[in-house]
């Protein structure tokens, strides 16, 4: 098992996907696996301020300090990653990092809808800009307002190196290089000046089709790469033969918790 490194989404593979809050029993398996001096790291479009809050201080309070040293963050889809030292974090802006002139722009551009009950500006990113979908709104009627918004966004952005997305929980407003392919290659990176040579083996846990992206990335760099999905309709999804694919037993942080929770009984074995 110390062999294998495992990269995980956040929200519907660590976090509730009814309360988008961390799920504690996976909490509890990633500081298990930190503790047995494996690789982990997070790829998330959320950003670092909630990560840590929520995930790594959690984390820290079930582990000794410096085993934090095996865990890197990659935020805001590839924006901030955040590696640790000694448990102390060194947190960094990235090549695809918007500028904050944009960031403003993008949040100019909320403050004309911001009336609206229907959606919500995401505090706390630093490197890019979100328009999510409140816990209470149904994903259709959300949809229905920020396909109008990006149209405003894509107005107010036009001839800058800049993405516009939108998915039924938030519209992302990046650099066009940003995503969880880039969080795979900062990883990768990070894994490169530690210890690379000792991974044979990559674990992703994702939910949706961007988060293949990650697992078809280190598939294509020669990895042996499981992906392991825990969403409910994996049809969009375009199979690469580089990459193993495993429906989850149950779906969201459920899926995980049990791929885990045998994962590290097989490993207690051997």
């Amino acid at each position: 098992m110390n062999d294998t490194a495992y990269i995980f989404d956040v929200d519907g593979v660590i976090n509730s996907i009814k309360s988008y809050e961390p799920d504690g029993r996976v909490i509890k398996q990633i500081a298990e696996l930190l503790s047995k001096d494996i690789y982990v790291a997070i790829n998330t479009g959320r950003g670092y301020a909630w990560v840590k809050e929520n995930i790594i201080d959690s984390i820290i309070e079930l582990i000794p300090q410096d085993k934090l040293d095996r865990m890197f963050v990659s935020a805001e889809m590839g924006g901030v990653i955040v590696r640790f030292n000694g448990g102390e974090e060194q947190d960094e802006h990235t090549a695809f990092s918007l500028l904050p002139e944009q960031i403003n722009q993008a949040k100019h551009v909320y403050d004309r809808y911001s009336k609206s009950k229907n959606i919500g500006w995401y505090q706390g990113k630093l490197s890019m800009a979100t328009i999510d979908k409140p816990a209470e709104v149904e994903a259709s009627v959300f949809l229905d307002e920020a396909n109008a918004i990006k149209d405003t966004l894509q107005e107010v952005f036009a001839g800058q190196h800049v993405k516009i997305n939108v998915n039924p929980d938030a519209i992302d407003v990046t650099t066009p290089e940003a995503g969880k392919w880039v969080g795979a290659q900062l990883i990768h990176d990070w894994l490169q000046s530690n210890s690379l040579g000792t991974v044979k083996h990559f674990v992703c846990f994702g939910d949706n089709v961007s988060d293949y992206e990650m697992a078809r990335f280190l598939g294509q760099q020669g990895h042996g790469v499981t992906f392991v999905f825990t969403g409910k309709d994996d049809s969009s999804i375009e199979h690469d033969d580089s990459v193993k694919f495993i429906k989850a037993d149950e779906d969201y942080s459920s899926g995980t918790y049990m791929f885990l929770k045998k994962a590290l009984k097989d490993s207690s074995k051997g």
